[in-house]
């Protein structure tokens, strides 16, 4: 699949099982530091791109996790059943929107966050490009 601008990525894995190919630019890019996506990203926060369903091709076994979040809806987390690692989610809040984890590209220019969710439970020496807004709940 070809995109309109011509850009596309790869996600992976940690052992490279499972794989996202997106086409085109992310539709939005965010990083969030809410407790739950800090445990499921195993870092001090989350940080994903997010693409319409049409534009990504998932390739390779994944499971997925449901939780349910704070504002009640569902979350699905898709991983590697091999390495563990999550490289995609979706949620009732964005039909037709898949979030791919932005560390597992490993391409270097993937666009920066717009914006950080849960900033007020964030770790107090986290610090964003200047001007980066700062939502303190979502």
């Amino acid at each position: 699949m070809d995109s309109p601008d011509g850009r596309q990525r790869t996600a992976r894995c940690g052992c490279g099982a499972l794989s996202v190919a997106t086409h085109g630019e992310p539709l939005d890019v965010y990083a969030c530091a809410c407790v739950r996506c800090r445990a499921r990203s195993g870092s001090a926060f989350s940080y994903a791109g997010l693409f319409k369903e049409t534009a990504i091709s998932v390739a390779g076994p994944f499971q997925v996790w449901r939780r349910t979040a704070d504002s009640g809806r569902t979350l699905e987390n898709a991983f590697c059943p091999s390495c563990g690692s999550t490289v995609f989610f979706r949620t009732e809040a964005w039909p037709d929107i898949v979030g791919v984890a932005a560390g597992c590209f490993a391409e270097q220019d993937f666009p920066r966050p717009e914006r950080l969710y849960w900033a007020a439970r964030r770790h107090a020496w986290l610090c964003l490009p200047a001007g980066t807004p700062m939502i303190e709940t979502q």
